[in-house]
């Protein structure tokens, strides 16, 4: 059977060795909500089948739980896929669906020195300043090999947009071989192996403050195919979010860089890394604040998958694939212009002449019955309690806050019911600075409807 860490080296992320007990405990980034070593796994467990738990996300189980949970497959699916005979999941030993509970990791301390002081994400200052100079020295490969520069090319991505994102090669060293350094010239604990970082393709991925917090290495031959050096955060890649009124949602970051250099100023652009990663909060953030999504992830069984738990989850998502190929940048490679793509994909009012004035696509609007247009046009500007207070008004929602965790809570059946509504009441609970001032304010463990409303008097 296909093992735990084989099945998160899939979803492009590599473990640890964290200890030896248990036979043995793993740590990497969680699948779903990412993180650097929240992820804990013993391949050794349930007799070899392994089990695996997130303190992040606070679940775990087993192999097919692995799968259900991060593949989205239901559990004869998950056994299929496995190799395994589905039997009633309630005989299932309970062992095999859930891992052992650990205690959340104490914070790290603050180390006196600036030169080693931790960094936002657990990320060692070595580390970053190591992938820093990496990327940079592979970046000027980069420019030097002709090869790459006309394999990008033909997926879409230009000079120019190459340099924005940094984009580079690592030709590797002693006649174009794989670089091996020691795991602790990078900052990082030693598990009796070296760091590799294989010839290919480098993605960095930056911080709002330019830092390289990960490192993404396509390789043109081999697999993994895409990977990703020990020690890198685990965020989504963010295009021209902030703001966006529509967001396209792909698999992979060279998918995102395409589309910006392709649709320039027409979209927001989120690359998930893999078919089921969950947005973290500053994506969702964004997220939450689009009129429109388009989920075009792979046109393959997985991205089928995880294109339903985003028209699920999110009332804005729209199933927007590909029109040729797999990928965006396949689809650019067969001839597709990518930014008529997403045009077709947007409310046609959005699509009008930036010449005609605003009375006349507020009619446009009106005349195709297009709510959400007149609502992003002319929705009078309200405090973010107040609308919190609308948004709550006669609903069962309410507000758990338990101090620093805050969480919103409501019935299922409403929520299938309100799926846009409850996006809306969450990214504010979630992100916003004034409603996080006022349930600081209200001081209670459960704010509700009534609760909301007066806070929103009493602030104005």
């Amino acid at each position: 059977m296909t093992s735990i860490l084989t099945m998160l080296a899939d979803h492009g992320i590599q473990a640890t060795k964290a200890a030896g007990t248990k036979g043995g405990e793993w740590h990497s980034a969680c699948p779903g909500c990412g993180g650097r070593d929240r992820f804990h796994v013993w391949p050794e467990q349930n007799e070899g089948a392994g089990s695996w738990w997130c303190r992040g996300c606070e679940k775990g189980g087993d192999a097919i739980q692995f799968v259900i949970e991060f593949d989205g497959l239901t559990y004869k699916q998950a056994c299929d896929k496995l190799g395994l005979e589905a039997k009633d999941p309630k005989t299932r030993p309970s062992s095999y669906l859930r891992a052992p509970k650990l205690a959340p990791a104490p914070p790290a301390a603050q180390p006196a020195s600036s030169a080693t002081a931790a960094i936002p994400g657990d990320q060692p200052a070595q580390w970053l300043a190591k992938a820093a100079d990496f990327s940079t020295w592979c970046a000027q490969k980069l420019k030097e090999s002709a090869v790459q520069t006309k394999w990008h090319e033909t997926r879409g991505i230009d000079l120019a947009t190459a340099r924005r994102f940094g984009l580079g090669f690592n030709k590797g060293e002693r006649n174009g071989k794989d670089i091996f350094r020691p795991r602790t010239s990078w900052g990082l604990a030693d598990n009796g192996k070296k760091l590799w970082l294989p010839v290919g393709l480098v993605i960095p991925l930056r911080d709002t403050a330019g830092a390289v917090t990960r490192l993404r290495i396509r390789r043109m031959e081999g697999d993994p195919r895409y990977y990703v050096v020990p020690g890198s955060a685990m965020d989504c890649l963010t295009v021209d979010c902030a703001g966006a009124r529509a967001i396209v949602v792909v698999e992979s970051e060279l998918d995102a860089i395409t589309i910006a250099c392709q649709a320039p100023g027409l979209c927001g652009v989120v690359a998930l890394g893999n078919n089921s990663r969950k947005p973290d909060p500053v994506t969702m953030a964004h997220l939450a604040a689009a009129a429109v999504i388009l989920v075009a992830l792979d046109v393959d069984a997985g991205g089928d998958t995880g294109t339903k738990w985003w028209t699920r989850n999110f009332a804005t998502a729209k199933d927007w694939p590909v029109p040729e190929g797999k990928d965006p940048g396949e689809a650019f490679g067969a001839g597709v212009n990518l930014a008529d793509w997403i045009r077709a994909g947007l409310p046609e009012a959005w699509n009008l002449s930036t010449k005609r004035s605003r009375d006349d696509q507020t009619a446009k609007a009106m005349e195709q019955n297009q709510p959400a247009v007149l609502a992003a046009v002319d929705a009078p500007a309200l405090s973010p309690v107040r609308r919190l207070a609308d948004l709550v008004a006669a609903s069962p929602v309410v507000v758990i806050n338990e101090g620093a965790i805050r969480r919103v809570s409501c019935p299922p059946l409403w929520a299938d019911a309100n799926r846009q509504r409850l996006n809306d009441i969450t990214s504010l609970v979630m992100f916003d600075r004034q409603v996080n001032d006022m349930i600081r304010r209200c001081d209670l463990a459960v704010i509700d409807a009534e609760a909301v409303a007066l806070a929103a008097k009493l602030m104005g």
